[in-house]
This record gives C-alpha cells, structure tokens and sequence, in this order.
C-alpha cells in the first residue's frame, strides 16, 4: 500500500514458451511482478504487464492492504501484448469484495495528462523489485520517447526484475503509466507505457470481453486485442527517389507490399496521415510532427495506439501518391496479418508441423532471438510479407541429421523432392523464391505423394541437400509408436491451448488464420493429413466475417426472444382484459 494506492505482489506459474521447440510442456518457470488498482470512469481494474502473467497457470497476488496478508487467486480478464498491459480481477466473490473497502485505494489517472510529459518530467515508479515483499520505491525524469514499433516513454528511474507491471505517477501524484521494461545495454533507461495509450487499450479489451459475452454468457475469458496495425511493409524514401516528380520535396513512405484487404498497393507513397481533422505530412523518415503525444517528430504509426474506437478493423485517411498522382484513400488497419509478425501463443495458435523428426515452423521474430543471423532475414520486404518455412529443431534419432554434415536448425526448406532405391534423380534448383516452398500447406502436400519406399532429399538454403534412406525413415517412424513420451510430445501441438481452454469449443476467433475445432490432429502421420489451401487475404476476412455473423446471429436471437416475449406479454394482457370485461 502506498499512498497513492493499493499495489499487489504478483507471482504467476507458468508454461514458458519455446519457439524452437513450441510442443515443450516442461519448461515450468515461477515470475514475480507488480500489479495495482485503477480506476477510470467508475470502473476498478487490476493492471499489470502482459508479459508478467503471458501463458499462465496460475497467478496469485498478496498485497499489504490485507491484513491477513494471504495470497488471493487472479484470474485474467484481458491482455493487450502489444503495449504489454493486461486487466486481471479476484477469482473469489469475497476478495472481489475487497474494492469497496476502505483499505482498498485506487491511483487515479487524468486523460490527456501523460500526453504532457515532456523531458526532464519527474517521476515516481513502484514496485516489488526482485520479488521482495516489501515495496520498491524509485525516482527518476523522463529522459525521452522511443519509437515504432516500442512506443514508450523512457525513464532513468531505477526498474528491476519484479518492477514490471507497477505504476508510474509523475510529481503532481497523478497516474501516467505501467512500468514494462528496462534495456540492460542502456542503463540507466527504462520504459513505460503511458495512460493514454492504456486508456484506448482498455476500451477495447472491454469491447472484446463483450462480444464474447454476447456468444456465450457463461464466458469467463480471457479475451486478448491484438492493436492495429498497417498490414504493408513500408520503407522511408526522399524526394529524390520519386521519379514521378524529381524536384519535389514530396516524401513519405513507400509501399514495397501490402494485403489487399489494406486498400494500399505496391508502389504507394503514403505522403500524409489524417490525425484530429488535419493532414500531416510525412518526412523522408517517416515520420510526422504529433505534439499531441511528444515535443519531437515520432514514425506516424504511433499514433496508431491512440485512435479510438472498438471495431475489429478501423479507418485511417491518408494522401498517398499513386501512379503519379496524389489520392486521398481511407486505409483499413486492423491486427497483424504478416507472416513474420510476432506471435504470442496465449493470442494466437503457433503453428507447426513434424515431418520425420523435423519441427519446421514458419519464420517469424520469434525465433529472431534463439537463431543468430537470422534478423537479417526481415531486411527482405518478401520475407517481411510472407516469411517462408524453416527448421526450428529436430528430435532424437532423426533420420535426416544420421550423416550430421549440415546444421539443419535455421534453415530455410526450399524444396522437397524423393526418389525411389536404386535410381537415379535429377535436382532441379528453384531458380528464384517464386518457385520455392511458401508455407506449411505446400509442403504437407508435397509429402502426402512421397511413396513410403523412397529416399527423401531436401534443398535448403543456398543449395545445400540432406537426404534420409526410406529405410532410416522406416525405423524412426516404427520406433515413434514404441516411445510414448514421444507420442505425448507430438500430440501436443498448441501452446495456447493451455491458457485458453476456451479455444477448445469455439468455432472461429478473429486473430486466428483457420478454423479451431475440437482436437487437432497431432502431425506424427502427416500422410494422413488434407491440407487446405486458402490466400492469406481470403482467410483473414472469412476469419472476421465469421466472427462478425456469430456475434450477429446472437443478437437476432436475442432480438427475438425478446419481441416472442412482449407478444405473449401482450396476448397474456389482452385475454385478461377481455375475461375481466365478461
């Protein structure tokens, strides 16, 4: 308890996440954070980061407002991992009670006020730093603001492992932000995200928890809102570049690809954004004067956690420069639908397939962090887009690592191709990308026209090959129903199954690219398998049409219900009326 308010202790068990290894039940870890009570607009919330309480088992609390000091259970109501913020509440009706008490004192933010941070702020940070039980208390100034895709406010108050989640109050005592993160390499700087970003961000977790209400009234959550984003990729360009008009000083950002769904195309300049009823113009970095979120010029898409409203998918004008002529054009952003994007499998499946003890996964940032090298990768627009499949590790006794003359994790699969014993192939090289192996589906269906008697070669990247007999691949498959920690290792195929149970019985969720049903089919026998192909564009928008129609469909019913009623009411009043006139 400080007094600015009540704060909690948060100590949360969890299944840590292996992107390599993404079937890995056994990496149980114990993270402590902080977490506080809020309260906006009537409502109390308990907040902390998404990280903090990210594939959670359980998540407990203690918190010195309560004097018998015993650790209540949290479940989790929301998250946003984007800004790292998450909303949690007492799981039992009594600790839920514990708002009205006396004890219980919220931080209170004003709307606008973090907005007005400048440089040389200072602030206050609380925290159980290190997971003590006692409460941390640092002070620091605002030191800058970082940009896209980060966008936090820095601080050179001291933060420390158990920190995170706790609030930021600057020196009037008024709440403007969530500690999130320090940066080890550049100490003393440290994070947080501000109130007004939060402000949309809760407005919309509400929303989310909401529509599922509307589904199912018995949801108990939790739900996750994924930010908005522009599905291209963009790149800076100056004046000189635009050979349309070489003296220009027109510059902005160039479109090297976008999903269809974006109303942008290849070859877009984006020259302005359209923020409170004015057009801002873009310099040759991209980035736009909003004082109404820093003194400094910031990327534009900062300002895409700030726009308001509750949709899935919202409205964004802007002035782009097509084909040599300026455009005013309404650009839809909604959730993150690149291939390389980073995924968070308490959001979203993470998936994956294992073909003869190979984890190929399609590339994302995710494995940015366990694969050297690798981050040049997203230099390449295409690969930005679209990613493409990769080894990301390979079980014991796998047949293709039998020679052990190349490292396969981290690379790329490019081709697949087989050959029967005792004859002779010929590799042909995939000229260029277009003809290489694109995702997940094209290489399930490869291997379901591979005979069980052939040899198997794979191309990888920069031409290299690794082969496995059809009689090495015959014993690692017969010895695959002999181990059955093995078998229990592959039947479990998403992560996110873990924390949201929930998955298990909806039809569609709108962050998904495919259909959830009931129990996936574990991958061990991938010859078994009828993969579907669908665009990415074609399955996104079935995706959130899906959704939208179940949401309205219970409406309707409601709506029906309802006048079924008033017309029995109705009759039920009208035959009264005539009985007490007889």
């Amino acid at each position: 308890m400080s007094e600015h308010g009540t704060l909690f202790r948060i100590r949360t068990e969890r299944l840590a996440f292996r992107p390599l290894v993404p079937f890995d039940e056994d990496n149980n870890q114990v993270i402590f954070g902080t977490g506080f009570l809020l309260k906006h607009k009537g409502k109390h919330y308990i907040l902390t980061n998404h990280h903090v309480i990210s594939n959670a088992r359980r998540v407990t609390a203690t918190t010195h407002g309560v004097e018998d000091g015993q650790p209540r259970q949290l479940k989790v109501v929301g998250m946003q991992p984007h800004l790292d913020v998450a909303i949690l509440e007492m799981v039992e009706e009594n600790d839920a009670r514990f708002f009205n008490d006396r004890s219980a004192k919220c931080f209170e933010g004003e709307p606008g006020r973090s907005s007005r941070i400048k440089a040389e702020t200072r602030v206050t940070v609380f925290g159980f730093a290190n997971a003590d039980r006692h409460l941390h208390t640092t002070s620091g100034t605002v030191s800058g603001r970082t940009n896209w895709p980060l966008n936090r406010i820095q601080t050179d108050a001291v933060v420390n492992h158990g920190n995170s989640g706790g609030p930021v109050v600057d020196d009037r005592g008024s709440f403007v932000g969530i500690v999130t993160s320090g940066m080890d390499e550049m100490q003393p700087t440290n994070h947080f995200v501000g109130f007004d970003e939060i402000i949309v961000c809760l407005e919309r977790i509400e929303q989310r928890v909401k529509e599922m209400h509307e589904v199912d009234p018995h949801f108990q959550g939790p739900c996750s809102d994924l930010g908005l984003y522009i599905n291209a990729v963009l790149i800076p360009v100056d004046p000189s570049a635009l050979f349309e008009r070489p003296r220009s000083s027109v510059s902005g950002a160039l479109v090297t690809d976008a999903l269809p769904n974006t109303n942008l195309v290849k070859g877009d300049v984006i020259l302005g954004v359209k923020i409170k009823d004015k057009f801002r113009n873009l310099d040759s970095h991209m980035m736009i004067d909003i004082p109404e979120v820093w003194t400094h010029r910031l990327d534009f898409r900062v300002w895409l956690d700030r726009i308001r409203g509750t949709g899935r998918v919202l409205k964004w004008d802007m002035e782009v420069l097509r084909k040599g002529e300026k455009e005013k054009v309404v650009v839809n952003v909604g959730p993150n639908m690149l291939k390389s994007r980073f995924i968070y499998p308490d959001c979203e499946p993470v998936s994956y397939i294992i073909f003869h003890g190979l984890v190929i996964q399609m590339f994302n940032e995710n494995h940015v962090f366990d694969l050297e090298g690798c981050d040049d990768s997203f230099k390449d627009p295409r690969v930005n887009m679209y990613s493409y499949p990769m080894i990301t590790n390979t079980l014991p006794e796998c047949p293709f690592t039998f020679q052990d003359s190349i490292r396969l994790t981290g690379k790329r699969v490019r081709h697949i191709t087989s050959k029967t014993q005792n004859s002779g192939v010929k590799f042909e090289e995939p000229s260029s990308d277009e003809n290489s192996l694109k995702d997940l589906h094209e290489i399930l269906s490869i291997v379901r026209t591979i005979p069980k008697t052939s040899d198997i070669v794979l191309i990888l990247e920069n031409g290299e090959r690794v082969g496995a007999t059809a009689r090495q691949i015959e014993e690692y498959v017969n010895s695959e129903f002999v181990d059955g920690d093995r078998m229990s290792r592959r039947e479990n195929l998403a992560l996110h199954r873990v924390f949201l149970p929930y998955w298990k019985t909806a039809a569609y969720d709108v962050y998904r690219t495919e259909p959830i049903v009931s129990r996936e089919t574990p991958c061990k026998d991938v010859r078994s398998i009828v993969p579907v192909r669908r665009s990415d564009t074609e399955t996104a928008r079935e995706v959130v049409e899906q959704w939208q129609s179940v949401v309205e469909r219970s409406k309707k019913e409601k709506r029906n219900q309802q006048s079924m009623m008033i017309i029995g009411i109705s009759l039920f009043a009208a035959t009264c009326f005539r009985l007490l006139s007889k």
